[in-house]
C-alpha cells in the first residue's frame, strides 16, 4: 500500500545543517544546486509525488489532492527539512533524531567501524595530523576531509605537513576533526544502497558504478557491467553493506542509506576499499541502486 502522494524536500545542504549547532538558514546557492540536479532527483519520486520548492509552493510531477494531506519525505530528515514540510501542511514522517543523524553521517562514525584503507585516520588537532602524515609518504599525498561534506567539498589535498592551510585546519578542528587518507590511484568508484525500515529490516540494493570528476564531485552513476567489479570485491561490498546496516540500526537510524567504495591500484595489483563513505540519507542514484525495489514508498515502511 502506497497511500497518499508524497511531498518531497530535497535539502541537499543537509551536511551543512548537520555541521551547524543552533539555528540553521540555508544558503541561496542550495536552491540553484538543487535545480541543476533536478533530473537526477526526479528518479526518487513515486507516482503523483510533488516537490516542495523554496517558495513553499508544491509543484512537479503531480498534484496532491487538497482533501488528503501529502506524506512528507526529506532527502535527509533534518530539523529544517521537517519544519518546511510542516509549513506546507504535510504529514511529517517518523524520522531519526538530529543527534542520530549527526552521529551516523559524521566521518568519525565511518572510521570507527575500522579503517579500510591503509594509513587512514581520524584526527582532532594539528599534533595528531602531523603524527599521521609523518609516518608515511604516499606518492600522491594526502586527502583531508571534514566531518560533514559531500561532492568534493570540505576537503584539501596536501603533500606534506608543511603545505597545510592553518586557517582551514583551525576551522576544521572547530567542526569536529578531519578524516585523513593517503591519496591513491582509483580505478573504479562504486556504491551500494539499502533501506532500513523502522523495525531494522534491511532491503539490499545492487552495486553501481559511480562517475566522478578529478575533484571527487559526483557526475552520475550507471549499473555495473557483468564482471566489472571482481567477484571477491563484490562479495566484500555486499558484506560491508550488511555490516553497516547493523551498526546503523544499533545507533538508532532507519531509512535510506548507502556506502561508497573503490578499487585502486597499489603497485602492480588492484586492491579494494569496501567502505570510504557512509551516507545515511537518500543519494542521487539511490533509486537506480535499489533496482526497482522501493520499500520507502510503502505506507508505514519507516514505522515499527
Amino acid at each position: 500500500m502506497t497511500g497518499p502522494p508524497r511531498l518531497w524536500v530535497f535539502n541537499l545542504d543537509a551536511d551543512s545543517e548537520l555541521a551547524t549547532r543552533g539555528h540553521y538558514t540555508p544558503a541561496k546557492r542550495v536552491h540553484t544546486i538543487a535545480a541543476a540536479l533536478r533530473p537526477h532527483l526526479m528518479s526518487l519520486l513515486g507516482a503523483g509525488d510533488v516537490v516542495l520548492e523554496p517558495s513553499l509552493e508544491p509543484s512537479s510531477a503531480g498534484a496532491a489532492s487538497p482533501s488528503v494531506p501529502p506524506r512528507g519525505v526529506a532527502w535527509c530528515p533534518t530539523s529544517h527539512a521537517l519544519r518546511q514540510l510542516a509549513g506546507a501542511g504535510a504529514m511529517l514522517p517518523r524520522a531519526p533524531s538530529m543527534a542520530v543523524l549527526r552521529r551516523v553521517n559524521h566521518r568519525q562514525f565511518c572510521h570507527a567501524l575500522g579503517p579500510t584503507l591503509d594509513g587512514a585516520a581520524f584526527v582532532y588537532d594539528n599534533e595528531q595530523l602531523a603524527r599521521v602524515i609523518d609516518e608515511r609518504r604516499p606518492e600522491l599525498g594526502w586527502l583531508l576531509k571534514r566531518p560533514f561534506s559531500t561532492s568534493g567539498s570540505g576537503r584539501r589535498h596536501i603533500v606534506d605537513i608543511a603545505a597545510r592551510d592553518e586557517g582551514w585546519l583551525a576551522a576544521s578542528w572547530r567542526l569536529g576533526g578531519l578524516q585523513v587518507e593517503p591519496l591513491v590511484a582509483r580505478v573504479l568508484d562504486v556504491s551500494m544502497h539499502g533501506y532500513l525500515d523502522g523495525a531494522g529490516r534491511l532491503t539490499c540494493g545492487r552495486a553501481l558504478r559511480q562517475l566522478c570528476d578529478v575533484r571527487g564531485r559526483w557526475r552520475g552513476a550507471q549499473p555495473l557491467a557483468a564482471g566489472e567489479l571482481a567477484p571477491p570485491f563484490a562479495r566484500m561490498l555486499q558484506r560491508e553493506l550488511v555490516r553497516v546496516a547493523a551498526v546503523l540500526v544499533e545507533a538508532g537510524y532507519f531509512g535510506p542509506f548507502g556506502i561508497d567504495a573503490f578499487v585502486y591500484r597499489d603497485g602492480g595489483c588492484e586492491r579494494f576499499n569496501p567502505r570510504c563513505e557512509i551516507n545515511a540519507r537518500y543519494s542521487m542514484n539511490w533509486a537506480m541502486g535499489m533496482a526497482g525495489q522501493r520499500p520507502d514508498l510503502v505506507l508505514g515502511a519507516s514505522r515499527v
